[in-house]
């Protein structure tokens, strides 16, 4: 019987080896035992053996069942326990997990392994291949969609794997255009990644109020006369300084909002130069356009609702609206498409854009997410009482989609003349909102300053009372940018004229 304070029938230590079997796909634990049962990367079959004993235990590997002693005697039988044999079985089979996993298929590490396959082509004077297989990657990469900061630096490796094979063979007259190519490369990689550290600066900057003693990118940055470059380069029809302009204005934009010269020279760039752009970059490009348009009408610039508009509206002419057809669209970006269409007063588009949709929002089991979308366009057409039959048809527990049912039922029932019933259910709202505390402060300041305006609207236009619905009225201007609030606001200048 083994000592008690041995470690001989525990578990060995074996985390890292767990946690990447856990992580495995079905398909891709099928691969791994045949990984480890290839006699090029595993010659020794008791490993083999091991990793066939630890999957019978899979997907919760209990330690009861994997200790040292008893995975020891699967393996080996009546053999006496040697500890240290165990440790390096366990050991070797970490290794091949990891190595599996540095050779799980992924587009750009196959990239960056193909762009070493040239280096060692050059290495042993393969010319003939080397220049077969560059020109291979070369199309392979022009048609690479990723991540633009991904794409630049494998054009740029690649650049330099062909000048060295130039040089190599004595045909350094023939790198000056490559020479080129690898500063727009290396120089377009260097304002994007800047820009990406400046942008996260900001954020720990404002969210958390992280300001560094020194930042020499900041300042380096800074320093650096952007406009003048644009200036200079103006009459060259270069990419790769449209891209650079694009890149700093979208920095400029988020860290001086107030500066609107910047975001006009940025959207005429996006706008007329499409397609110098990969997918995933217009994808990006365009929710930078999005956000500042939020922020300004989060401000109270309400002719940004048309610029958000137009930034959707461009984005679905051209095909740049979803990054790719199998990405599929959230249920909050499908929101604040159509709620934006119609805050622009383009009620038909929002119908065209729910239609064209809703079926890939009703497969992600968005029901109730396409209902509240027509509701929203029935209340804006004024056919209220079949607004109110599609909010009849939701039930839902998701936060948003209950205020917005709330929202335009209120709405609904006063523009049918059910005063008794809105005054029942904006009652119901305030101590509805009033009882949460934990309601997102936003979402409970805005529902209960609309529902606290409508009832006081009700109240005095029953008692008649211009003054007070005057000083209500000076009260809902303040608000008038949501939408809730500009419908108030259309409600008792109405009843004024109408007194």
């Amino acid at each position: 019987m083994p000592n008690s304070k041995s470690n001989h029938g525990s578990a060995p230590k074996k985390g890292k080896l767990y946690a990447i079997l856990r992580a495995l796909e079905r398909d891709e634990m099928r691969r791994f035992v045949d990984f480890v049962n290839s006699p090029y990367f595993n010659k020794n079959r008791s490993v083999a053996r091991l990793l066939k004993e630890i999957l019978r235990q899979a997907p919760d590997y209990p330690e009861r069942s994997l200790s040292n002693e008893s995975l020891y005697a699967k393996i080996f039988g009546n053999e006496k326990f040697n500890n240290q044999v165990m440790k390096n079985m366990i050991s070797k089979l970490t290794r091949l997990a990891m190595e599996f996993m540095y050779h799980l298929p992924r587009s750009n590490k196959e990239f960056y392994l193909k762009i070493s396959t040239l280096r060692e082509f050059n290495n042993r004077k393969l010319g003939k291949i080397f220049s077969e297989e560059e020109a291979k990657l070369s199309r392979e990469l022009g048609v690479f969609n990723e991540h633009p900061q991904l794409q630049l630096q494998l054009q740029l490796l690649l650049k330099n794997e062909i000048m060295e094979n130039l040089i190599s063979s004595g045909k350094q007259l023939h790198t000056a255009g490559h020479f080129l190519d690898a500063g727009n490369y290396l120089t377009t990689y260097f304002v994007i990644a800047m820009r990406d550290i400046l942008l996260n600066t900001e954020v720990n900057r404002f969210s958390f109020n992280i300001r560094p003693p020194r930042n020499i990118a900041e300042s380096f940055f800074d320093s650096i006369d952007f406009e003048g470059f644009f200036e200079r380069t103006r009459t060259i029809e270069d990419e790769f300084v449209k891209k650079i302009m694009t890149y700093y204005y979208t920095l400029k934009i988020n860290t001086e909002p107030d500066d609107e010269d910047t975001y006009r020279k940025f959207k005429k760039i996006l706008y007329n130069n499409p397609g110098i752009y990969s997918k995933p970059e217009l994808h990006s490009l365009f929710r930078s356009i999005e956000s500042y348009c939020a922020r300004k009408v989060n401000a109270g610039r309400r002719d940004y609702y048309k610029e958000m508009f137009d930034c959707y509206n461009f984005q679905m002419k051209n095909g740049f609206y979803k990054i790719d057809r199998s990405v599929p669209l959230t249920g909050i970006r499908f929101r604040n498409t159509y709620l934006t269409a119609l805050r622009s007063g383009k009620t038909k588009w929002a119908l065209d854009f729910i239609s064209e949709f809703e079926n890939e929002i009703i497969r992600q089991g968005g029901r109730n997410v396409v209902d509240m979308a027509y509701s929203h366009c029935l209340f804006e057409e004024g056919e209220y009482e079949k607004a109110l039959q599609k909010l009849s048809k939701i039930r839902t527990s998701e936060l948003y989609l209950k205020f917005d049912v709330r929202n335009i039922a209120l709405m609904c029932h006063y523009e049918l003349g059910n005063t008794e019933t809105v005054l029942s259910q904006s009652k119901s709202y305030l101590q509805f909102i009033r009882n949460n505390k934990d309601l997102p402060a936003d979402y409970a300041e805005k529902s209960l300053r609309f529902a606290a305006c409508l009832q006081s609207l009700v109240f005095q236009k029953e008692k008649n009372d211009l003054s007070g619905l005057e000083g209500l009225l000076n009260e809902a201007c303040g608000y008038a940018i949501d939408r809730k609030m500009d419908w108030i606001v259309e409600k008792i200048r109405g009843t004024l004229e109408a007194r």
